[in-house]
């Protein structure tokens, strides 16, 4: 629809491709409006720039038409690098545009989904990965007009998130997936799964049947875990480091007693535990040496954040750094992605599971 083109343009336009920060509305001068002035600041003109104004499926549908665009130049500009060398062609009438010249057109078995993903994901340049998506299921006759795409990825996502595939792991609680610290997988497989979610995003085909916590949306816009993200997703986790920062010593001991009755209480010491294929593995939280000191009364919160960040972060920091470069390499330079929030972006990933906004 025209309206949706016509606040891309606006956000490209007159906000710059910049969010409005609600927070700066009464502190910067630059926000000040003349009783004389007939309009709005141009910043004010866009509804994405005003991101607190609309729902997410509004900025779903610009983020479509923004990909659709970007689509249409690089098929543009595919069509004319291979028109440069065949004007003589032009001339006679016999010009033809191969469908890989304006597609990017993935050839997939469907006993091998993953082997040929991997594969065409290793061989495809960046301008390809910038055409629109077509997907054909190797012997099989059609023409994939959407519905074969939305297969393909929902086939591919059965393989990929599966515990047995050895990537992700499914807490029994929150039934979030997170990465498996002990997976065997290499980084080119992570990095394949960020690729393949981000062409889902890019070829306006998400809500993929996965539950990924709020915490994976917060890393891919760079911003902090918190203690609360791990309460999200590890329910029993979090709820023994309540127990554990929640303690408190009984009325007459001394700073000594109550320590002791504390270290008696918990027995902790700062390491984490994690299996990998059925071997116990030892984490030193504090990654010196190979006996952790223990857990005291006067550094509870300490260790509360030394957990936290090895299950969110540290120890799982490869797999998501290669899961990040690879969602990156379809959506990074997406002006209308940069503005979503970690809410939003999951809404359009994962599809809107009644989220609050």
């Amino acid at each position: 629809p025209q309206m949706l083109v016509d606040e891309l343009r606006a956000f490209s336009q007159h906000a710059r491709m910049e969010v409005v920060d609600p927070e700066q509305l009464c502190l910067d001068s630059r926000w000040e409006i003349e009783t004389a002035q007939i309009s709005l600041p141009l910043p004010f003109q866009s509804f994405i720039a005003n991101g607190n104004l609309v729902t997410v499926s509004f900025k779903q549908q610009v983020l479509h038409v923004e990909n659709l665009v970007r689509q249409h130049e690089q098929q543009q500009l595919s069509i004319m690098n291979q028109v440069g060398g065949l004007l003589p062609m032009l001339a006679r009438g016999g010009l033809r545009v191969d469908v890989d010249t304006v597609f990017w057109v993935l050839d997939i078995g469907r006993d091998q989904l993953v082997h040929d993903t991997y594969r065409a994901l290793q061989n495809a340049s960046p301008q390809d990965l910038r055409k629109p998506l077509k997907v054909k299921f190797r012997g099989e006759e059609g023409v994939d007009e959407g519905g074969v795409a939305k297969e393909y990825f929902r086939l591919l996502s059965q393989q990929l998130f599966s515990p047995a595939y050895g990537m992700f792991k499914c807490d029994e609680e929150s039934r979030y997936l997170w990465f498996d610290p002990g997976s065997f997988n290499g980084a080119e497989d992570f990095e394949m799964v960020g690729t393949v979610l981000g062409l889902a995003v890019y070829n306006n085909l998400p809500g993929f049947d996965v539950s990924f916590p709020p915490v994976l949306f917060k890393k891919l816009k760079g911003l902090p875990a918190s203690l609360d993200d791990l309460r999200i997703t590890f329910p029993s986790h979090a709820l023994s480091l309540q127990a554990v920062l929640a303690w408190e010593p009984p009325e007459g001991k001394s700073a000594k007693e109550a320590d002791e009755l504390f270290q008696g209480t918990f027995c902790l010491d700062f390491s984490v535990s994690y299996e990998v294929h059925g071997s116990t593995c030892v984490v030193n939280l504090l990654g010196a040496g190979d006996n952790p000191p223990p857990v005291t009364l006067e550094n509870r919160q300490e260790f509360a954040e030394a957990f936290k960040e090895w299950y969110l972060n540290a120890g799982i920091s490869q797999h998501f750094e290669a899961f990040h470069k690879g969602f990156t390499r379809v959506c990074s330079d997406s002006p209308v992605y940069k503005s979503l929030s970690p809410l939003e972006l999951e809404a359009i990933v994962s599809g809107e599971r009644d989220l609050d906004f």
